[in-house]
């Protein structure tokens, strides 16, 4: 299980550096619902399981970023 964090946070990192290069990418959860398909694709070992795709590509426009709102804006506790 430690091993699937740490490949999620990963490309959560490879995300948010691309974008902040001005570069855009996607995480693509499709080969978790194709999984034979994929695998037999992309040949992965039998002994190794597919996380997802990061799918790098450049954004149609720039993208600016948007205002945050204040924490007491989005949370609350019940």
């Amino acid at each position: 299980m430690l091993a699937f964090q740490s490949v999620c946070l990963a490309t959560e990192n490879m995300i948010l550096a691309a974008w902040a290069k001005g570069d855009g990418s996607v995480w693509l959860g499709v080969p978790l619902m194709m999984e034979k398909e994929y695998n037999e694709l992309l040949g992965v070992p039998k002994e190794m399981k597919l996380v997802g795709a990061l799918a790098p590509e450049y954004p149609a426009m720039k993208v600016q970023p948007t205002k945050r709102r204040l924490i007491e804006e989005v949370i609350s506790f019940l």
